[in-house]
This record gives C-alpha cells, structure tokens and sequence, in this order.
C-alpha cells in the first residue's frame, strides 16, 4: 500500500501534522511517534483476528470515538479522545466513527463535516477528503451519512459494537440502527491487540515514564512542612507541560497524612504537616501515559515508625519488581505480594506475631485493600477487559504498586502506626529477559527522598 503525504496548500487540518507541525512529526507520521504504515497494519490485524475468532466474514465492526462532553452550558470538559478509536486511526476530532466492513476486509471512516460557522467557535474540522489521505483508511464519509450506511448493512450481518461506550452523538446513532440483542462487544479484540506494545509505542512509554519521573524530583524538591496539597498537584502539572506532556495522566493524588489511607483521595486541598504525603500521579505524552506514586516526608526526615513501613514496604515492592518476568500474570505478582508483605508486617510488628495461616493473609488484604497492578499503555487502567491471569509476554507494561494504609480504626495495629498510607508504584515494561523499570529513575530510596527534599 502507498502512503501519501497531505498537501501543504490549504493547512485547516483540524489537528497537528507534518506541515503545519514539523517539529512535533515527521511526514510518515499520523501521530507522533506512529506512522500511517502502523496504524494501518493494526487495522489489518485486527480484521485478521476478528475472522480467526468467529471464523466468519459477514461482520460488521463499529468504533465510536468519543464525544465532546460539557460542564456547563456551551463550556466543555477537555476532550480526550477514545482510545481503541485512537488506536486504529490517530484522528482526533469527536463525533466520528470507524466501521471495517469484514466482507470486503474495508475500514471505512465517518468524520464531521466542514461548517466553518462551528470551527469558528470549536476549532477547525479535517474534513471526509482530508482525512482520507491523512489516515489511509479505505473510505471516508461526513458522519451525517452514518445512519444509512447502518441501516443498508447492519441487517444481514453479524454487529460488534460496545454498548457501554460514551459517545453521545455517534451512539445515538448506532443505538437507533443496531439491535442490541444481536450485537456483540468489540472492544475485547481490540485490547488483546493493545496489549503487546510496538516498538515505537514502547519508546513513547518510555518517554512519558521519564517525564514522570522527573516532575517527582521537580516536585520532591518544592515540597516542604506547610505546603497545600493543591500547591504539590500544581507542581506536578506545571512540571508535566514543562517537558512537553499534554498534560496529566489523571487526576492526581496528592494525600498528607492519615488522608492518603482513601485509596482514590482527589480533594488535594488541605496543608500538609510535618507528615508524609502520598503522591500518585503520570503524564500523557501523544496518547500514552504513565502512573508512578511516591511517598515522602515533607519535613525532610522520615519518622521512625514510618521508614520501618517505607523500607519494609520497598523491599516488597523490589522483589514484586523483579518477578515481572513472562509466563506469570498478574495474579501470581498479587499473592507473591500478599506473602511478602505479610511477612514484612509481622516483622515490623504491625501484625502480631502470634497470628498465622490465613488469618494474616485476611489482615493484609485489609491493610492493602487493591491489587498489585494493572496494565498500562493509552489508558492508565489500560485494556480493562483482559483478565489479570493472563500470562505476561514481552511487549506488555504493568504497574507494580504496593501498598500500606492503617487506618485509625484498624485496633489490630499499635498505635504509633495508625493513620499513615504509603504506596510506591513503578511502570514496568515485560522483556525476553530480566524486567524493564520504566520509571527507575524516580527516586524511591529512603536516603535519596531525603535529599531531594532537603536539597
């Protein structure tokens, strides 16, 4: 297949591209980092593994992006784009929809139309003609053609679509022209394509996790005794844009105290002590993202009661680490860090010594009630559908996250103990061999935090 390159006559392309942002992409590159040639080989394959799955060719396959969504009256949320849609075209405007057309092996692209009276006010559109030769899918048509090509083809062939998806406009659509009942979800055999991660989407992960890394030093260092939580999370996204990140991955946690033990704590608002803070937080870079959490004091010194947590805590989390390897999952990383823990907590004496078996186990799960991780790549909680006891293989990013939350009302626990949460989670990229830190050079280690915060 050819790969053409867009004129440079006429630049209302609706989003960055070679000509008008040469030093973001290069002429082959839809998205930077990824080329048409790629993004065209995922379309290919996921036809392929749609057909070596059902063993049959009359499907029809519908991927949505996402819609814009509004906080208010004509003020919307930033939008992000959906990813399995982002995944297999790189186009970025809302409202559009990719249909691949199994009988004929066909993608086939709906976009919105040109209307300069809307780009004036939302920004500008690609267009059906444009976008055709932007993103080298087979066909493109404006998305006001949507409903007649469903109605003309959905009759007679089997549909995949997911009905749980978002996107207001083109599902309204959808929903109007597909039967539910006959429909089957999509978005599994995307994310089993997802999954295994290219070599230019691994330089990508490879380049947020340094960003990452980097606004945790930035931020370790402005950190101090009095500081607001919502100072430290604007820190963090100032530091992410400063090295070119679009922006945050997510809304950050930034929790001092006994507040980090809510697990999802997004209040960010109060001042923090002379006490830890726990931090989880990463940066987009061009669609991918990384997740990293530290814990420090933002006294400078760790507390005695707290660094026999930190340390005993780290040391779960380094072995957890160096078990990445393949042919485990995800599950076996969970118990490996259940045992581990548990053991490391009744040495620290925050489980007494008397208990055993499983009653330790039950103790730890409420000390650390999540997971050890999930995967990572577009989406923080990336590929939801692919279940954690599958085997890892090179290719694949997880997280590992461990962590401590004593809660005040945990009578099981001295006191000295209570009220404190620490996590430390690193991005990890599966290899042939020894395990891949991505964000290794985030600092982790009790004597390097402290340095950095006093520096």
């Amino acid at each position: 297949m050819e790969y053409s390159v867009l004129s440079p006559k006429g630049r209302n392309f609706g989003q960055p591209v070679s000509q008008t942002h040469p030093e973001l992409l290069r002429e082959d590159e839809v998205t930077p980092g990824i080329t048409r040639k790629e993004y065209n080989q995922r379309r290919l394959n996921l036809i392929e593994h749609i057909q070596n799955s059902l063993n049959r060719k009359d499907v029809i396959a519908v991927i949505p992006s996402a819609s814009t969504h509004y906080m208010s009256y004509e003020v919307p949320y930033p939008f992000r784009q959906d990813t399995d849609f982002m995944y297999l075209t790189g186009f970025q405007e809302p409202d559009s929809c990719l249909v691949f057309d199994l009988r004929e092996n066909k993608s086939i692209l709906f976009v919105p139309k040109k209307d300069p009276m809307r780009e004036r006010w939302d920004g500008l559109r690609m267009g059906s003609e444009k976008a055709l030769t932007f993103t080298c899918v087979d066909e493109t048509y404006n998305n006001d053609m949507l409903p007649n090509y469903l109605k003309k083809n959905c009759q007679q062939n089997l549909i995949l679509y997911d009905y749980k998806h978002d996107s207001d406009y083109i599902n309204g659509i959808i929903r109007s022209e597909v039967d539910k009942s006959v429909a089957q979800p999509i978005n599994f055999y995307i994310h089993k394509l997802r999954l295994t991660k290219s070599k230019s989407e691994i330089e990508l992960m490879r380049k947020t996790c340094q960003i990452a890394s980097e606004m945790f030093i930035e931020t370790m260092k402005f950190s101090k005794i009095g500081v607001n939580e919502a100072h430290i999370h604007s820190k963090l996204d100032f530091e992410c844009r400063q090295r070119n990140a679009q922006h945050l991955a997510f809304p950050p946690v930034v929790a001092g105290g006994g507040r980090g033990t809510i697990i999802h704590y997004l209040n960010n608002n109060r001042q923090i002590n002379d006490e830890m803070v726990l931090v989880d937080a990463g940066s987009e870079l061009h669609g991918y993202v990384s997740d990293v959490t530290r814990t420090w004091p933002v006294g400078g010194r760790f507390k005695p009661e707290h660094l026999a947590l930190y340390e005993g805590l780290l040391e779960v989390q380094q072995k957890v680490l160096q078990a990445c390897v393949k042919n485990v999952c995800l599950e076996d990383l969970y118990l490996l860090m259940l045992d581990l823990l548990g053991s490391q907590l009744k040495r620290i004496g925050v489980i007494k010594e008397s208990v055993k078996g499983m009653d330790i186990k039950r103790l730890v799960r409420q000390i650390c009630p999540h997971h050890v991780g999930h995967f990572l790549g577009m989406d923080v909680h990336d590929t939801h559908t692919i279940p954690r006891g599958t085997q890892l293989h090179h290719g694949m990013i997880i997280t590992v996250e461990p962590g401590i939350y004593i809660t005040n009302d945990m009578a099981f626990v001295p006191e000295y103990f209570r009220n404190t949460a620490i996590r430390i989670e690193d991005d990890v990229l599966i290899t042939d061999g020894e395990p891949d830190i991505l964000t290794k050079n985030c600092p982790k280690l009790a004597s390097d935090i402290e340095k950095l915060v006093n520096c």
